[in-house]
């Protein structure tokens, strides 16, 4: 179907030659259907040679060479032309202003979407990228406020907006009151705006309001389960130790009766302490983990003469190291360990355990894992 379209749309220029018009949608398709970007701007470049004083032309080449061309500078000049040839028309200087911003033009970007403001006071995207500018340069915190404000009266369901108003209004204003009502008209628009479920969660936390900030960032974990941040936060209001990830690749998962066991890998962490492996633990049902079992390594402790990783659990009451070996960073070795660990723990039916893979027969087993000992501190 879509080759039929462009062929359908080669006829039109083929045929008509001088239509302008044509050779845009041309340009048009090839860009946003076909993904040819190296042909879209050809087009685009031909209908600007056909009709050099005809406005879109030189609007729809700015935009493309400033989301696609890589090349911002050029796409500033072609949107000034596509303004000179038609000054009362408002989208070319809203991309004008779009494109000063990212040259870190700000008073000139804030400048010309005033003047699309101007030609059109219900410019809702103008209004909201002017807020962002004067929020993010802190050039005029109380000019930010009456532009989200604007955008909220021309559309009031807009979630991102009621969010970065009730940031502003508590982070720099500590109008709380306002602040708590932005926030909760965000999500009276979108309850799972997980922008706001963040900002608020962190409001009432702040606040000290636990229980209520722990509601809203369980919210965000039931579409994002493996997000480690929010975990976090989940697990230090609930003053659970816990290691410090930022992102993580899921394994396997394995089932343990009343629990799961989830294994992590290609893990980034935050600060020093770097993990091969991570596994979670958790009841089923329940988005928070109760505990973690960890390989953990230290290239500086293989320097030194030992083994570099170490077998470690995290539990509520804190970080226990079992010590160190080279073959806590074999997966076989960690896996089998870890789930023995954990159904000693948490005295999970043997008939619950999932098949592992084998340890090595050069490996003792069980003389390891009798040197673990659970932390029984639920």
């Amino acid at each position: 179907m879509n080759e039929e379209k462009e062929k359908e749309l080669r006829s039109i220029v083929a045929n008509e030659p001088e239509n302008v018009h044509a050779w845009i949608n041309l340009g048009i398709y090839l860009e946003k259907i076909k993904k040819d970007f190296f042909e879209a701007e050809k087009i685009y470049r031909k209908a600007i040679k056909i009709n050099p004083d005809f406005y879109g032309s030189w609007l729809k080449l700015g935009i493309f060479l400033l989301y696609n061309g890589n090349n911002i500078e050029e796409a500033i000049v072609k949107l000034k032309k596509a303004n000179k040839l038609n000054p009362t028309e408002k989208i070319a200087l809203y991309f004008l202003g779009i494109a000063f911003s990212e040259t870190n033009q700000i008073n000139k970007s804030i400048e010309v979407l005033k003047k699309a403001i101007e030609i059109d006071p219900n410019f809702e995207n103008a209004w909201y990228k002017l807020g962002s500018l004067l929020e993010n340069s802190k050039k005029n915190i109380d000019g930010a406020i009456n532009a989200y404000n604007k955008v909220i009266n021309i559309n009031p369901m807009d979630s991102d907006t009621w969010e970065k108003l009730g940031n502003l209004l508590y982070r720099e204003k500590k109008d709380y009151e306002n602040a708590k009502f932005a926030f909760e008209k965000a999500l009276e628009s979108n309850p799972s705006h997980i922008p706001t479920l963040f900002s608020y969660g962190f409001f009432l936390l702040e606040q000290n309001k636990k229980e209520q900030a722990e509601e809203y960032f369980l919210k965000i974990l039931k579409n994002n389960t493996d997000n480690f941040l929010i975990k976090g936060i989940v697990q230090k209001i609930r003053n659970f130790y816990t290691p410090s990830i930022e992102s993580a690749r899921k394994s396997h998962e394995y089932d343990l009766g009343d629990y799961r066991a989830i294994l992590f890998s290609d893990i980034i962490q935050i600060g020093n302490i770097k993990y091969k492996y991570i596994i979670e633990v958790k009841k089923k049902e329940d988005p928070i983990p109760i505990s973690y079992i960890s390989s953990e390594y230290n290239n500086m402790f293989e320097e030194l003469g030992g083994g570099q990783f170490f077998f470690c659990a995290f539990e509520k009451t804190g970080h226990f190291n079992f010590g160190n070996s080279d073959d806590y960073g074999d997966l076989e070795i960690f896996l089998n360990l870890a789930i023995d660990y954990i159904v000693k723990k948490y005295k999970i039916d043997e008939s619950q355990i999932p098949e592992l893979p084998k340890v090595p027969k050069t490996i003792d087993f069980k003389k390891i894992s009798a040197s673990f000992h659970p932390q029984n501190n639920e």
